[in-house]
C-alpha cells in the first residue's frame, strides 16, 4: 500500500538543511493590480518549498517568520494566514488561484491572483466535472492538469499543484476510478457540444490567460506601427470600441492536401532520430533523406537549423517555413504567401502567420478562419505560438468569435508565463475592442502581475483605460508611465510609454513639456519606424507653444526642441512664427536671421511675403537701406514696404509716390506713416480714418487688427493737430475697451482735456509747455520705426 508524507513532514524534509536560528523575518502583505502579494524580506536567497492544493499553499523556508503583525481578517487572495512552524506558513486562498513563489530585489514574494476562467461558455456542469476529473486523474480529462515543479533560486525547491476549481468550496473528496472515467466522459461529450454550437454573442467572456509579445525581450525593437498588439496612438483612445470594419472577403478554401505534417515529422526519442537522420543526410545522392533531416528539424521549431538543411535539400516550402520561424521579414520566406501555397489545406495558416509577424495584419485577417481550422494538426509549442500571431489580429481587427476561439487554443497548448502575459493582454484588447472595458481590465491586472514586457504593457493598458473611464488622474497615470519607462529601458514597453506621457502633457495643454518628451524618444529610439508618427505631432506641439504668446522660456524651449522641427513648408511655418515670437520679445536680429534663413529656402514664387516680413524687421532694426534689395518687386506689397523705408529716411514725396492713392490696409499704413512723418495733418487725418474703417472690417480673429489701436490713436492726433479739437474725446468715447491700458489712451486723454484761454504770463507758459509736449510726441512719432 503506498503511503504519503503529510505536508508538514514533506517541509520539513525539503527545507531541513541549512535551517538556521536567526531572528524571525517579519512578513508583509502588499496589494497590487490583480494580486496580493505575502513579502518575506530578504529571503530570496533562502531555501523553500511550496506546496500548493485546491484551496490553500504551504511556504516552508530556512527562516524563522513572524506575521502578528499582518491583519487576521482577509485581505484581497489571502483569505487566511496562519503558522504551522516557525519557519511554515500556511495561506489560505481562493479555490484555484493562482499561486506563485518568485524573488524580488531580495525579498521572497508569494503572489496570489485569481484562477483563469475558459474561454467560452461550457455546458451545465462542465466547469465542475472538468475541475473533478483533472483532480482525480491528474490531468487526463483531456484538460492540462497544473502540475509543475520549479527550482528556486540558490538551489531551493518549489513543488506547485494546482487543481482547477469552480468556486472558493472546500477541495473535492477522492473519487474511485470508475467515477474518474465518468467524469472523462461528461466533460468529453461536453466540449464536443461546446464545438458543435459554439456560443459567439458578442458579450460572452473571452478566454482568461495572458500575453506578451512575440520574442519579446528588453532589446526588442519598436514594432511596426501596423502591429496589432502595439499600443494605439498616444491621444486617441487606446482601442475603438465601435464596431468593427467588415472583414475583407476570405479567400477560396483551400482544396490540395497539408502543406506540412509536422505531428507525424516530430519523432522521439529526439536526439537519436536526430543523429540517424543526420547522418543519412550526410551522404551523397541522398535528397530524400536531407529532406526528411529538414522536416525533423523543423517539426521541433528549430528554425536555423531547419533553414540549413531545407537549403541543402533544395526543398523551397520547406526553407520558406523554417525561415518563418527565425527570420519572417527575409525573402525566403516570401512563397508561404503565394498563390501556391494558398492551395493547400494548411497554407492559409502558414500565410497569415507570415502577414501577421511582418506586420501587416489587415493582408492577413481574411485568413484567419481557415488558419483556425489548421492550428490543431501542429505540435503544442508552435500550436501555441500560432495562435498568438493569429490572435493579435483578431484583437486588432475585433473578431470576437474567431478570437475565443484562438485564445482558447494557445490557452489548451500550455503556454509558459511570459506567453500566458501575452494571451492575458491579448484578451483584454480583445474584450476592450467590443466594449467590455470591465473584463478587459481583469485580462489587463492579470496580465500585469506576470513575468515580461507583455506584463508591462498590460499595466500599461491597464493604466490607460482607467484614466478614459475616470477611474485614474492624470498625475496617477503619469506615475504609472514614468515607473513603466524607467524599468523597462531600451524596448517597447519604455518608447510607448514616453509616447503615451507626450500625448498626455499634450491634453493637459502643456506642449513645452510635450516636446522635451519627444526629443527624448529621438534621443533613445533613432531608428524607431514609429518615431515618425510620433514626431509628426511636434508641429500641433510647436504652434501651441507659439500660440501661447511671448515668455523668455519659450525661445528657450524652442531652441532646445529645434531638431524636432520637421523639414518642408509645414517647419518653415513653424520658423516663421518662432521669428514672429523673436520679434515680439525685442529679440530683432535674432528674427532676421531666422526669416533671412526661411526665405531662403522657400522657393522663389512663395518668399515674397517672408521677405516683405524680413524688410519690415529690418526697418524696425534701422536699416532701412536694405528695404530695396530685399522687396525689389512691382506689386503693391512691395512698394508699401519700400515707401515706409523712403518715409523713415525723410524721403516723404518719394514714399508717396510709390504708394499712390491705396485701398488696402498695408497700402495706408504706408502713406499714413509717410503723411505723419512730413507733418501733412489733415491729409494724415483722413488717411488714418480709412485705415480704421479697413481694419474694423476684418475678422475679429485676424492678424491685421492688432494695427488697430495704433492707427486710432493716430487718427486722434493727427486730427486735433489738423484743427479738430473734439477729435480725442470722440476716439476715447468710441475705442475705449480697444485703447485702454495701452499708450494711446493716455495721450488722447490729455488732449481731450478741456482748456480755458491763458490768462496772464503763467497761463501763456503753461500752453507753451503743452505744445512743446504735443510737438516732441509728434517728433517721437515720426522717427519711431513700425514695423
Amino acid at each position: 500500500m503506498k503511503t504519503t508524507l503529510p505536508a508538514a513532514a514533506l517541509m520539513a524534509l525539503l527545507v531541513s538543511s541549512g535551517a538556521q536560528a536567526d531572528p524571525p523575518v517579519a512578513a508583509e502583505l502588499r496589494l497590487r493590480p490583480g494580486a496580493t502579494e505575502l513579502v518575506l524580506p530578504g529571503l530570496a536567497s533562502a531555501r523553500r518549498a511550496l506546496i500548493q492544493d485546491a484551496c490553500s499553499a504551504t511556504l516552508s523556508v530556512s527562516a524563522p517568520v513572524d506575521i502578528g503583525s499582518l491583519p487576521t481578517r482577509p485581505l484581497g487572495s489571502v483569505l487566511s494566514l496562519s503558522m504551522a512552524s516557525p519557519e511554515t506558513l500556511v495561506v489560505g486562498v481562493p479555490c484555484g488561484a493562482r499561486v506563485e513563489l518568485k524573488g524580488r530585489r531580495g525579498d521572497l514574494v508569494l503572489a496570489v491572483s485569481a484562477v483563469p476562467m475558459p474561454d467560452r461558455k461550457p455546458a451545465p456542469g462542465t466547469v465542475a466535472a472538468r475541475s473533478v476529473a483533472s483532480a482525480a486523474s491528474g490531468g487526463a480529462s483531456g484538460e492540462p492538469a497544473a502540475v509543475g515543479t520549479s527550482a528556486g533560486s540558490a538551489g531551493g525547491e518549489t513543488v506547485r499543484t494546482q487543481a482547477a476549481a469552480a468556486t472558493v468550496a472546500p477541495a473535492p473528496a477522492p473519487v474511485t476510478e470508475g467515477q474518474a472515467r465518468h467524469v472523462r466522459q461528461a466533460v468529453a461529450d461536453a466540449l464536443e457540444a461546446v464545438e458543435r454550437d459554439p456560443d459567439t454573442r458578442p458579450g460572452t467572456p473571452a478566454a482568461d490567460t495572458g500575453a506578451a509579445p512575440r520574442a519579446a525581450g528588453n532589446g526588442e525593437p519598436v514594432p511596426r506601427p501596423a502591429d496589432p498588439t502595439a499600443s494605439p496612438p498616444v491621444g486617441a483612445s487606446p482601442v475603438a470600441t465601435t464596431p468593427a470594419p467588415a472583414a475583407p472577403p476570405a479567400p477560396a478554401p483551400a482544396q490540395g492536401p497539408a502543406l506540412f505534417d509536422l505531428a507525424a515529422w516530430r519523432v522521439e526519442p529526439f536526439r537519436a532520430r536526430r543523429s540517424a537522420l543526420r547522418e543519412a543526410a550526410a551522404r551523397p545522392d541522398a535528397p530524400e533523406a536531407r529532406r526528411d533531416f529538414a522536416r525533423f528539424l523543423l517539426a521541433w521549431g528549430l528554425g536555423p537549423e531547419a533553414a540549413a538543411a531545407a537549403r541543402a535539400a533544395g526543398d523551397g516550402p520547406l526553407l520558406a517555413a523554417a525561415t518563418l520561424l527565425e527570420e519572417p521579414d527575409a525573402t525566403a520566406a516570401d512563397w508561404l504567401a503565394g498563390p501556391e501555397a494558398l492551395t493547400h489545406a494548411d497554407g492559409p495558416l502558414w500565410a497569415a502567420v507570415l502577414l501577421a509577424r511582418r506586420g501587416r495584419p489587415a493582408e492577413a485577417l481574411p485568413l484567419l478562419p481557415a488558419a483556425d481550422k489548421a492550428l490543431p494538426g501542429l505540435p503544442a509549442d508552435l500550436r501555441g505560438a500560432f495562435a498568438l500571431d493569429l490572435l493579435a489580429v483578431a484583437a486588432g481587427a475585433g473578431r470576437d468569435s474567431v478570437g475565443r476561439d484562438l485564445a482558447r487554443i494557445a490557452e489548451e497548448a500550455g503556454l509558459a508565463e511570459p506567453d500566458q502575459a501575452r494571451l492575458h493582454l491579448l484578451i483584454g484588447r480583445l474584450h476592450e475592442g467590443t466594449g467590455r472595458k470591465d473584463l478587459a481590465l481583469e485580462q489587463y491586472d492579470k496580465a500585469a502581475v506576470l513575468p515580461g514586457e507583455a506584463g508591462a504593457r498590460a499595466r500599461l493598458a491597464a493604466a490607460d483605460l482607467r484614466f478614459t473611464r475616470g477611474d485614474l488622474d492624470a498625475p496617477g497615470l503619469r506615475s504609472v508611465l514614468e515607473d513603466i519607462a524607467r524599468d523597462w529601458r531600451g524596448g517597447e514597453v519604455e518608447f510607448r510609454a514616453l509616447a503615451r506621457q507626450a500625448g498626455l502633457s499634450r491634453a493637459e495643454g502643456r506642449p513645452v513639456e510635450a516636446l522635451d518628451t519627444l526629443r527624448l524618444l529621438v534621443d533613445r529610439f533613432p531608428a524607431s519606424e514609429a518615431l515618425a508618427a510620433e514626431t509628426a505631432r511636434a508641429v500641433g506641439d510647436f504652434t501651441a507653444m507659439l500660440a501661447a504668446g511671448p515668455a523668455p522660456d519659450l525661445v528657450a524651449a524652442f531652441e532646445r526642441n529645434r531638431a524636432l522641427v520637421p523639414a518642408g513648408r509645414a517647419g518653415l511655418d513653424i520658423r516663421i512664427g518662432y521669428a514672429r515670437l523673436l520679434a515680439a520679445q525685442g529679440l530683432t536680429m535674432a528674427a532676421a536671421r531666422e526669416l533671412a534663413q526661411v526665405a531662403q529656402a522657400l522657393p522663389p514664387t512663395e518668399a515674397g511675403p517672408v521677405r516683405q516680413e524680413l524688410a519690415l524687421l529690418e526697418l524696425t532694426a534701422g536699416r532701412p537701406e536694405a528695404v530695396a534689395t530685399l522687396v525689389p518687386e512691382d506689386t503693391p506689397e512691395a512698394r508699401a514696404v519700400r515707401a515706409r523705408a523712403a518715409a523713415v529716411t525723410g524721403n516723404a514725396d518719394m514714399a508717396l509716390d510709390l504708394i499712390g492713392t491705396p485701398k488696402d490696409a498695408a497700402g495706408l499704413t504706408a502713406r499714413g506713416d509717410a503723411l505723419w512723418r512730413s507733418a501733412r495733418w489733415p491729409e494724415a487725418a483722413r488717411t488714418y480714418d480709412l485705415l480704421v474703417q479697413a481694419l474694423t472690417a476684418l475678422p475679429a480673429d485676424d492678424a491685421g487688427r492688432a494695427g488697430l489701436p495704433d492707427a486710432v490713436g493716430r487718427l486722434g492726433v493727427a486730427s486735433y493737430l489738423a484743427g479738430d479739437a473734439q477729435a480725442p474725446r470722440r476716439l476715447l468715447a468710441a475705442h475705449a475697451d480697444l485703447l485702454a491700458g495701452g499708450p494711446w489712451a493716455s495721450q488722447l486723454a490729455a488732449l481731450a482735456e478741456e482748456r480755458t484761454p491763458p490768462a496772464g504770463a503763467a497761463g501763456m507758459d503753461r500752453l507753451l509747455a503743452e505744445t512743446d509736449a504735443l510737438l516732441r510726441l509728434s517728433a517721437a512719432s515720426r522717427t519711431e520705426n513700425r514695423p
